[in-house]
Protein backbone atom coordinates (compact mmCIF):
# COMPACT_ATOMS: atom_id res chain seq x y z
CA UNK A 1 0.00 0.00 0.00
CA UNK A 2 1.35 3.44 -0.88
CA UNK A 3 1.73 6.16 1.75
CA UNK A 4 -1.02 8.38 0.33
CA UNK A 5 -3.44 5.48 0.15
CA UNK A 6 -2.58 4.45 3.71
CA UNK A 7 -3.18 8.01 4.96
CA UNK A 8 -6.54 8.17 3.16
CA UNK A 9 -7.52 4.81 4.60
CA UNK A 10 -6.53 5.87 8.15
CA UNK A 11 -8.45 9.13 7.77
CA UNK A 12 -11.54 7.25 6.54
CA UNK A 13 -11.37 4.81 9.46
CA UNK A 14 -10.96 7.70 11.92
CA UNK A 15 -13.96 9.60 10.52
CA UNK A 16 -16.12 6.48 10.65
CA UNK A 17 -15.00 5.75 14.23
CA UNK A 18 -15.79 9.30 15.28
CA UNK A 19 -19.21 9.13 13.59
CA UNK A 20 -19.91 5.80 15.33
CA UNK A 21 -19.00 7.30 18.73
CA UNK A 22 -21.33 10.25 18.19
CA UNK A 23 -24.21 7.96 17.14
CA UNK A 24 -23.59 5.77 20.22
CA UNK A 25 -23.70 8.82 22.52
CA UNK A 26 -26.98 9.97 21.00
CA UNK A 27 -28.60 6.54 21.24
CA UNK A 28 -27.51 5.68 24.82
CA UNK A 29 -30.06 4.44 27.34
CA UNK A 30 -32.63 3.20 24.83
CA UNK A 31 -33.92 -0.25 23.99
CA UNK A 32 -32.20 -0.13 20.58
CA UNK A 33 -28.73 0.45 22.04
CA UNK A 34 -27.67 -3.21 21.75
CA UNK A 35 -28.73 -3.48 18.10
CA UNK A 36 -27.22 -0.10 17.18
CA UNK A 37 -23.87 -1.14 18.69
CA UNK A 38 -23.97 -4.37 16.71
CA UNK A 39 -24.69 -2.49 13.45
CA UNK A 40 -21.98 0.10 14.15
CA UNK A 41 -19.49 -2.68 14.94
CA UNK A 42 -20.25 -4.37 11.64
CA UNK A 43 -19.93 -1.01 9.88
CA UNK A 44 -16.49 -0.40 11.43
CA UNK A 45 -15.42 -3.92 10.55
CA UNK A 46 -16.39 -3.31 6.91
CA UNK A 47 -14.64 0.06 6.86
CA UNK A 48 -11.40 -1.55 8.05
CA UNK A 49 -11.51 -4.82 6.08
CA UNK A 50 -12.84 -3.84 2.66
CA UNK A 51 -9.77 -1.77 1.70
CA UNK A 52 -7.51 -4.56 3.00
CA UNK A 53 -9.32 -7.05 0.77
CA UNK A 54 -8.55 -4.82 -2.20
CA UNK A 55 -4.86 -4.78 -1.25
CA UNK A 56 -4.83 -8.57 -0.95
CA UNK A 57 -6.51 -8.85 -4.35
CA UNK A 58 -3.85 -6.57 -5.86
CA UNK A 59 -1.10 -8.72 -4.35
CA UNK A 60 -2.63 -11.95 -5.63
CA UNK A 61 -2.98 -10.59 -9.17
CA UNK A 62 0.67 -9.55 -9.14
CA UNK A 63 1.87 -13.08 -8.34
CA UNK A 64 3.12 -14.97 -11.38
CA UNK A 65 1.05 -17.89 -12.54
CA UNK A 66 2.53 -21.29 -11.80
CA UNK A 67 2.04 -23.98 -14.40
CA UNK A 68 1.98 -27.65 -13.52
CA UNK A 69 2.52 -30.35 -16.07
CA UNK A 70 1.47 -33.92 -15.58
CA UNK A 71 3.80 -36.59 -16.83
CA UNK A 72 1.85 -38.59 -19.36
CA UNK A 73 4.31 -41.47 -19.37
CA UNK A 74 3.72 -42.24 -15.68
CA UNK A 75 1.32 -45.16 -16.33
CA UNK A 76 3.87 -46.68 -18.71
CA UNK A 77 6.62 -46.41 -16.10
CA UNK A 78 4.38 -47.98 -13.47
CA UNK A 79 3.45 -50.90 -15.73
CA UNK A 80 7.14 -51.44 -16.62
CA UNK A 81 8.03 -51.49 -12.93
CA UNK A 82 5.21 -53.94 -12.23
CA UNK A 83 6.37 -56.27 -15.01
CA UNK A 84 10.01 -56.09 -13.85
CA UNK A 85 8.91 -56.91 -10.30
CA UNK A 86 6.85 -59.86 -11.56
CA UNK A 87 9.80 -61.19 -13.54
CA UNK A 88 12.19 -60.81 -10.61
CA UNK A 89 9.85 -62.55 -8.15
CA UNK A 90 9.10 -65.37 -10.58
CA UNK A 91 12.81 -65.91 -11.26
CA UNK A 92 13.49 -66.03 -7.50
CA UNK A 93 10.68 -68.55 -7.04
CA UNK A 94 12.00 -70.77 -9.85
CA UNK A 95 15.53 -70.60 -8.49
CA UNK A 96 14.32 -71.51 -4.99
CA UNK A 97 12.29 -74.45 -6.30
CA UNK A 98 15.27 -75.77 -8.30
CA UNK A 99 17.62 -75.50 -5.33
CA UNK A 100 15.16 -77.51 -3.22
CA UNK A 101 15.78 -80.36 -5.70
CA UNK A 102 19.58 -79.92 -5.74
CA UNK A 103 19.66 -78.16 -9.11
CA UNK A 104 21.85 -75.03 -9.10
CA UNK A 105 20.98 -72.76 -12.03
CA UNK A 106 23.56 -70.30 -13.31
CA UNK A 107 20.87 -67.94 -14.55
CA UNK A 108 17.07 -67.80 -14.55
CA UNK A 109 15.29 -65.42 -16.91
CA UNK A 110 11.55 -64.93 -17.20
CA UNK A 111 9.66 -63.79 -20.30
CA UNK A 112 6.10 -62.49 -20.28
CA UNK A 113 3.51 -61.78 -22.93
CA UNK A 114 1.45 -58.69 -22.05
CA UNK A 115 -1.83 -57.60 -23.68
CA UNK A 116 -2.77 -54.02 -24.58
CA UNK A 117 -4.84 -53.84 -21.39
CA UNK A 118 -1.69 -54.85 -19.43
CA UNK A 119 -2.88 -58.35 -18.51
CA UNK A 120 -0.31 -61.10 -18.48
CA UNK A 121 -1.14 -63.89 -20.91
CA UNK A 122 1.84 -66.16 -20.70
CA UNK A 123 4.96 -66.60 -18.60
CA UNK A 124 7.89 -68.65 -19.86
CA UNK A 125 11.27 -69.23 -18.26
CA UNK A 126 14.77 -69.99 -19.45
CA UNK A 127 17.07 -71.75 -17.01
CA UNK A 128 20.77 -71.86 -17.72
CA UNK A 129 22.61 -74.82 -16.17
CA UNK A 130 26.29 -75.64 -16.04
CA UNK A 131 27.74 -78.60 -17.93
CA UNK A 132 27.97 -80.71 -14.77
CA UNK A 133 24.16 -80.36 -14.27
CA UNK A 134 23.33 -81.17 -17.91
CA UNK A 135 21.78 -84.51 -16.92
CA UNK A 136 19.26 -82.57 -14.74
CA UNK A 137 18.03 -80.30 -17.58
CA UNK A 138 14.94 -82.37 -18.40
CA UNK A 139 14.13 -82.78 -14.70
CA UNK A 140 14.42 -79.01 -14.16
CA UNK A 141 12.04 -78.19 -17.03
CA UNK A 142 9.55 -80.82 -15.88
CA UNK A 143 9.75 -79.67 -12.26
CA UNK A 144 9.02 -76.04 -13.15
CA UNK A 145 6.16 -77.07 -15.45
CA UNK A 146 4.52 -79.41 -12.91
CA UNK A 147 5.06 -77.43 -9.70
CA UNK A 148 4.72 -73.84 -10.93
CA UNK A 149 2.80 -74.22 -14.18
CA UNK A 150 5.43 -72.30 -16.14
CA UNK A 151 6.79 -73.50 -19.48
CA UNK A 152 10.55 -73.78 -19.19
CA UNK A 153 13.42 -74.07 -21.63
CA UNK A 154 16.78 -75.21 -20.28
CA UNK A 155 20.10 -74.13 -21.70
CA UNK A 156 23.40 -75.85 -20.98
CA UNK A 157 26.64 -73.88 -20.77
CA UNK A 158 29.80 -75.94 -21.17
Amino acid sequence: MKTDEAAKWALGVSICALTSCIVEMLISDTRLEKNVRRVLGMFMLCVVLIPLCGVINDISTELPAVEFTLETDLPDKVSEMRIDYLKRCTADLIEKKLKEHDISPLKVSVNTDIDDDLSINMITAEVTLSGKDSHKAADAALLIKNELGISCKTLIVK
